[in-house]
């Protein structure tokens, strides 16, 4: 699918500033309008009872996710806490409204949700594919109109205040259709990069690790430093399991013999009206995840605040470690200081006494500290790294010389990864923001969807009776009397009694009225779509055709929203025939053919229809009794098929 640039003429002004101007047909209208919001509620922690594990789907806002469905939860509502006025119904839109403003995900079913999150249930004025893109792009609005200084909170008043335009309904659908394909495109090239970002983070954390463990030898050739794997006559145990084999020349020690560890516990009484705007900079766990410190985000303390702790006054060759919580492990060294600078509690300072800081960095950095590390925290509620335990880990320690190529080829070797990997983020967030501008240009009109030469298939013939094929076949999947045959009576039905245009020619045949090229046609077709595939089934002397669903099997279910037909005269017809015995359906097909071709000559009667079925289309009429003829004409005639 393509799209143009609207043209200004084409335009209005919509009089909201976040929607701009709009095409001139679309409407303005408050959310309050266009959808029913349900604000979620939390049970009492108090009593158990209220929580089950087998209870209702209970959702927060860490479970919202964009455009993922959600469908199951941690926690669960018990029967008995249940509120049934804030069950909120499959498909709608949660949307956080306490904190995170603006995030959401989108119900796989009937769930609740907690108090941060306001559901939306929109009305019949709203396709459903579309109202997730509306959401999406009306982020900001969101932010725009929350209350609150610490935590940002927006009342459900205020956000059914918020403005959005619509089209009308086969416009929508034709936006979502639209945007679904784009952003897939979009996603999949994501989901790549952000695979080659996991790719090269584990292989530079690789290289670190064989490097700094001594599997792999750092030699030069040509002026240029390589690695080699060492031999294993230059190897020797370490008694660390974890460690494995170590080069020979290295000496096993510990962190308190080669280091001075130090930290501090809190701030005595350090608060944050006490920052300053300029003064002596202290890093905290942020400024120091990154290839480089940041020091430039920083708060300031006063020269008092700074000089109060001296041991843990920044020089550089410092190797900085994150001790406290989730990040705990982060580590990074400090190669420039261009600000007197200090630490907060969260961070300990660890200063080499006769070992190189930048191998120091790289050996921390190592899979084989960050797992030990790992083993240390597992179990605790709030991750920790004590100091003492810090002081007796084991600590490789090579040559002075040899810390000093592993240091420099690691340098230069990672600086690639480095770049490559910083590249790959910043395509990854233009790709993230090309689709947040496609879809908010999309959903407010300033683009139109207009349809490809290939595209324009979904709106022909051919497309229709394939969805319609394809319905019909998924609902009767588990019919034993569903085949090729039944499908042609009841898509004939169909097409005949809602005097739908599907392109057919049916001739009259034995099995009733019947078009062999179009059977053949719609099998093809959705076969070539991957939503089903004919296999014919032998069984003794008995052979039939079943459809076996295939990857694409429910992608037909978008397009059963009105724009081809009405749904419920389609569902009638599948109601009276889905029931019926093949020769059922052939009975009913031949008597509404002979009926239509009698209205056109203003001869219908119950003998004339009568005469034109058992002497006017195939002799193999008359092996059917005339009293099951009789008895289908008075039963079309009661469901109104028919008038005699």
């Amino acid at each position: 699918m393509k799209y143009r640039i609207r043209e200004q003429n084409e335009l209005k002004p919509s009089g909201v500033e976040w929607l701009g101007d709009i095409p001139k047909d679309w409407k303005i209208s408050k959310l309050k309008y266009l959808a029913k919001i349900i604000t979620g509620y939390t049970p009492s922690m108090d009593n158990s009872q209220n929580y089950s594990e087998v209870g209702m789907t209970w959702v927060k806002p860490d479970n919202l996710n964009e455009f993922n469905y959600i469908n199951d939860s941690k926690e669960k509502i018990s029967n008995e806490a249940i509120k049934k006025q804030n069950v909120v119904t499959k498909d709608s839109i949660l949307v956080c409204c306490i904190g995170s403003i603006g995030k959401f995900g989108i119900a796989g079913k009937d769930l609740l949700t907690n108090q941060q999150i306001n559901s939306l249930v929109f009305n019949k004025s709203i396709n459903k594919y579309f109202s997730k893109y509306m959401i999406f792009s009306s982020k900001q609005e969101h932010n725009r109109m929350a209350n609150g200084n610490v935590v940002q909170i927006l009342n459900s008043t205020s956000q059914s205040n918020i403005y959005f335009a619509t089209p009308n309904l086969l416009k929508q659908q034709k936006i979502a259709n639209f945007l679904d394909e784009k952003s897939k495109i979009f996603d999949e090239t994501i989901s790549k990069k952000e695979q080659l970002i996991s790719k090269l983070e584990l292989a530079k954390q690789s290289l670190i690790s064989e490097v700094v463990t001594g599997k792999l030898k750092i030699v030069e050739e040509n002026s240029k430093l390589q690695t080699i794997k060492r031999e294993k006559n230059e190897l020797k145990p370490s008694g660390v399991e974890w460690l494995g084999d170590i080069p020979k020349e290295c000496v096993l020690s510990r962190f308190d013999y080669e280091t001075r560890i130090k930290a501090r516990l809190g701030w005595k009484g350090l608060k944050a009206e006490e920052y300053v705007d300029e003064g002596y900079a202290f890093l905290a766990t942020p400024n120091i995840k990154n290839k480089e410190i940041d020091f430039e985000n920083v708060n300031y303390i006063t020269k008092e605040r700074y000089e109060e702790s001296p041991e843990i006054m920044l020089e550089i060759g410092d190797v900085l470690l994150t001790k406290d919580g989730s990040t705990t492990g982060t580590v990074n060294v400090v190669r420039n200081l261009p600000k007197k600078t200090t630490v907060n509690s969260s961070i300990a300072v660890i200063r080499p006494k006769n070992i190189n800081s930048i191998y120091l960095y790289y050996f921390i950095a190592s899979n084989y500290m960050q797992d030990t590390i790992n083993l240390m925290l597992g179990g605790m509620g709030v991750p920790h790294l004590f100091q003492g335990d810090l002081n007796k880990f084991k600590l490789l320690v090579p040559t002075i010389i040899e810390q000093q190529k592993i240091s420099k080829y690691l340098d230069e070797k990672l600086i690639h990864f480095d770049n490559t990997i910083e590249k790959t983020k910043q395509s990854i967030t233009k790709l993230k923001e090309a689709k947040e501008a496609l879809i908010s240009q999309a959903v407010t009109g300033k683009i139109e969807v207009i349809q490809e030469e290939e595209e324009a298939k979904s709106t022909n013939e051919y497309f229709k009776r394939r969805v319609l094929a394809a319905y019909f076949i998924d609902k009767l999947q588990d019919d034993l009397s569903f085949g090729r045959v039944k499908l042609q009576k009841m898509l004939y039905m169909a097409e005949a009694v809602n005097n739908l245009d599907f392109s057919s020619s049916y001739t009259r045949h034995a099995m009733g009225p019947h078009d062999p090229q179009m059977i053949r046609s719609i099998e093809s077709q959705l076969k070539k779509a991957k939503w089903f595939e004919a296999k014919k089934i032998k069984n003794n002397n008995f052979e039939k055709v079943e459809y076996l669903a295939l990857e694409k099997s429910k992608e037909y279910i978008k397009y059963l929203d009105g724009r081809y037909w009405k749904q419920e005269n389609i569902e009638y017809i599948f109601n009276l025939m889905k029931g019926m015995k093949t020769l059922q359906t052939e009975i009913v097909a031949t008597v509404y053919s002979a009926y239509i071709d009698l209205s056109k000559e203003n001869r219908v009667s119950q003998d004339n229809l009568l005469d034109e079925i058992l002497n006017h289309w195939h002799d193999n009429k008359r092996n059917v009794p005339k009293e099951k003829w009789i008895r289908a004409i008075e039963w079309m005639s009661e469901k109104q098929l028919i008038k005699i």
